[in-house]
């Protein structure tokens, strides 16, 4: 595989619509302005060279589809908020959520609930994917959550794109923990109006 200066000179040049490795699969690939990277190569441009590839990326495109070997795909949108809803695991203060899910006031704006109860405190728990570091994380489903939080200690909070903000502490973000796993750096977060998880169907 290329080096990850390599894969952002290719990126950044406007001939280049796809690119192969060995095996035909395309590890990136150009559309107007939405930009297709296959998982590993957006792996190591994070980890690499992340500031000249975000200052590059955030100007040219609107989007950015990461894919993975199994077909999954994470879209990351830099201009619109698709008002999409996310799930954390939290412990709440002195309320109880009967039915193990709060609703933040903007998640719950969001699916036009008039009355959203937000006088509690949440306080959200994060992952140490590593051993060494705690992470936040953001699951598609209340099931995906509980299936790495107990619903005996712990219960679900939806919550807008905008919420995470309040709550991730500066941590990096863990998108599809379990699922996916793709850590997006607490950096590019400001420059990110949704992020929107795939399944392969």
């Amino acid at each position: 595989m290329l080096s990850s200066r390599r894969f952002l000179e290719k990126i950044k040049n406007e001939e280049v619509l796809v690119f192969y490795n060995e095996r035909h699969e395309a590890l990136l690939s150009k559309k107007d302005d939405v930009l297709f990277l296959y998982r590993k190569v957006f792996e190591n441009l994070r980890d690499e060279c992340l500031y000249d590839f975000w200052n590059y990326v955030k100007i040219r495109f609107k989007q950015i589809s990461i894919v993975d070997g199994n077909l999954n795909s994470v879209l990351l949108d830099l201009r619109e908020n698709h008002k999409d809803f996310y799930y954390i695991p939290v412990i709440y203060g002195d309320h109880f959520v009967d039915d193990g899910i709060g609703y933040t006031e903007r998640s719950g704006r969001n699916r036009g609930m008039e009355n959203v109860f937000t006088d509690y405190e949440a306080f959200p728990d994060f992952l140490t994917l590593d051993g060494i570091k705690d992470y936040f994380g953001l699951f598609s489903s209340p099931e995906l959550v509980r299936q790495f939080f107990t619903p005996q200690y712990y219960s679900v909070l939806e919550i807008a794109y905008e919420d995470i903000f309040d709550y991730y502490k500066g941590n990096d973000v863990v998108v599809e923990p379990g699922v996916f796993d793709l850590i997006i750096p607490a950096e590019l977060l400001t420059g990110i109006k949704s992020i929107t998880f795939f399944p392969k169907r």
